[in-house]
C-alpha cells in the first residue's frame, strides 16, 4: 500500500473498480485495472480501466481559513475503460456506445456507493465523461470511455501523508 495520500486514493479506486462484477449488481466483470496495454488486459473475462491524475492536485483553501492545520485540496482523476465488443460489427463506432454508456453507470454506481473511497480518504464526486475514438478503427475496441471524478480531501500541512482535520 502506498505511503502517500494520492497513492491511497488511487490505490483504493484501483481496488473498487476490480471488485465490480456481475454478479454484485453491475453491468459488467472488471477486470485489469492499470493496465494500458490492451494485450495484457483480460478482455475475456471483462472491462479494464486505468486510473491516473489528470493534470493536477488544486488547493482549494480560502485565505485566512478556519483550519489552518490542514490543506484543502481537490484532485481530478481519469479514469479511462474500454471493452472489446462481442463481435465483429459493421458499424462498431456506434454499437460500441451502449457498452460504454453502461461502463459510466457501473462507475457511477460504485462511486455513489463508496462515495469516501470505502472510507479511506475524502470525497469523490462525478464531473464529466467523453467517448474518445480509436485511430486505429479497431473493430472489437473502437472506443474508449474517459470519465472525471474530483476527489476532495483534507492534508495535515506538518505531516502530509496524514488525513487532515
Amino acid at each position: 500500500m502506498s505511503t502517500t495520500l494520492l497513492g491511497q486514493m488511487e490505490a483504493s479506486m484501483k481496488t473498487l473498480i476490480e471488485g465490480m462484477t456481475t454478479t454484485s449488481g453491475y453491468n459488467f466483470n472488471w477486470t485489469t485495472v492499470n493496465n494500458a496495454d490492451y494485450a495484457q488486459c483480460d478482455l475475456d473475462g471483462g472491462h479494464c480501466a486505468y486510473v491516473e491524475l489528470d493534470p493536477e492536485e488544486i488547493n482549494i483553501d480560502s485565505d485566512g481559513g478556519a483550519n489552518a492545520n490542514s490543506y484543502l485540496n481537490i484532485d481530478t482523476f481519469k479514469i479511462t475503460s474500454f471493452g472489446r465488443l462481442s463481435s465483429e460489427s459493421d458499424n462498431p463506432v456506434f454499437d460500441g456506445n451502449e457498452d460504454l454508456n453502461k461502463q459510466l453507470d457501473d462507475l457511477k454506481k460504485l462511486f455513489g456507493t463508496y462515495y469516501n473511497l470505502n472510507g479511506e480518504i475524502g470525497t469523490i464526486q462525478y464531473k464529466r465523461a467523453v467517448r474518445i475514438k480509436e485511430p486505429a478503427g479497431d473493430i472489437f475496441i473502437p472506443k474508449k470511455l474517459e470519465s472525471y471524478w474530483d476527489v476532495q480531501y483534507a492534508q495535515d500541512r506538518t505531516s502530509p501523508l496524514t488525513v487532515g482535520y
